[in-house]
């Protein structure tokens, strides 16, 4: 190829560079291609005017590898076709700005940050990190607020650093999902605010409430909790139920705060643990009301419920069946040294 020498200059005002239906750009900023042909370099800085990212679509549409070459029927493969006709470099620098939206696989989030683009010998490399701003993310059933989300690029572009952690708000205690590592090897622990075990952690996650390890329903808890977390939906999650657990306890009672009997009824009272274990079913119609119903497994007792959060740790519970009753209850939750 001839050789040739120039410049281009290029100047963008709020720009559409990207109009698809599962992403958008519009940009503005000053790019420069440097022509030493064969040779192109890019170089420049652009500044984010608005933008959105779709997730979502990053697996709906194959690809193949650009080392590969398809050949229709007849055709034969030409060496000359399939060397480059150029040699592109590219430098430029990139900012998000303020206006920067990221959806799909769950995720409702801005996103902020600069990166700094290369490539040379068509590979891409990037340095600079990108944060969330504000936003949630949907996953195990839950809408998980985004306390901190950092990506940090430090050379391969496809296999960034993940700092990310979200939490299930509202509740006296806040649980939620921590994502650290790299891209590639990512490390998923259950977090939690205060710090309770691991049981707790998950079932404060997936029902906004401690569980009752002496109830029998432990293991419910953790195989429920093993198949969400695993992407497979239980049966009742399918039926619009967001909860069933056996519990163990008088039915109908003010969440085994208060006293189920009185000290001299325990005494006399001959009933197995087994005449006290309780099916309940529970359902949130909102952030701060949950319905439920009780049903006795030794009995016909049957107990409906509605619980509203007033405030964080503060619930309003009315029962009315088998048990009528309204109940004021504060929770509250401190770490042991």
């Amino acid at each position: 190829m001839e050789q040739s020498d120039g410049a281009i200059d290029v100047e963008l005002y709020r720009y559409p560079i990207l109009q698809r239906a599962d992403r958008y750009a519009m940009v503005s900023g000053k790019l420069r291609a440097g022509l030493h042909l064969p040779h192109i370099a890019l170089t420049g800085k652009i500044v984010a005017d608005a933008g959105w990212f779709n997730l979502d679509m990053l697996g709906s549409i194959p690809t193949i590898d650009n080392d590969i070459i398809v050949l229709r029927d007849g055709e034969t493969l030409n060496e000359e076709e399939t060397q480059a006709p150029t040699d592109i470099s590219m430098n430029i620098d990139i900012d998000l700005g303020p206006r920067f939206y990221l959806t799909g696989y769950g995720v409702n989030s801005g996103l902020v940050g600069q990166l700094s683009l290369s490539m040379f010998d068509g590979e891409i490399t990037a340095l600079g990190a990108l944060r969330t701003r504000g936003g949630s993310v949907e996953q195990y059933g839950q809408r998980l607020l985004l306390r901190r989300g950092t990506v940090t690029f430090q050379g391969d572009i496809t296999n960034p650093i993940l700092d990310i952690e979200a939490l299930r708000t509202g509740y006296a205690v806040e649980a939620g999902v921590a994502v650290r590592g790299t891209a590639r090897h990512p490390r998923i622990d259950l977090v939690s605010y205060p710090d309770v075990d691991q049981a707790e952690k998950l079932s404060w996650l997936l029902f906004g409430h401690g569980s009752d390890s002496s109830s029998g329903d432990l293991a419910l808890l953790l195989s429920v909790g093993s198949s969400l977390i695993s992407g497979e939906e239980p049966l009742y999650r399918k039926l619009g139920i967001d909860e069933v657990t056996v519990q163990q306890g008088e039915l109908g009672s003010a969440g085994s705060i208060l006293p189920s009997y009185t000290l001299v009824k325990g005494i006399d009272d001959a009933s197995s643990d087994a005449e006290k274990q309780f099916l309940q079913a529970s359902k949130a119609l909102g952030s701060n009301i949950t319905v439920s119903l009780q049903q006795a497994l030794s009995d016909s007792g049957t107990v409906g419920r509605a619980s509203y959060r007033l405030a964080r740790g503060l619930t309003a519970e009315l029962s009315l069946g088998t048990v009528n009753g309204l109940a004021l209850i504060y929770r509250w939750f401190s770490k042991e040294d």
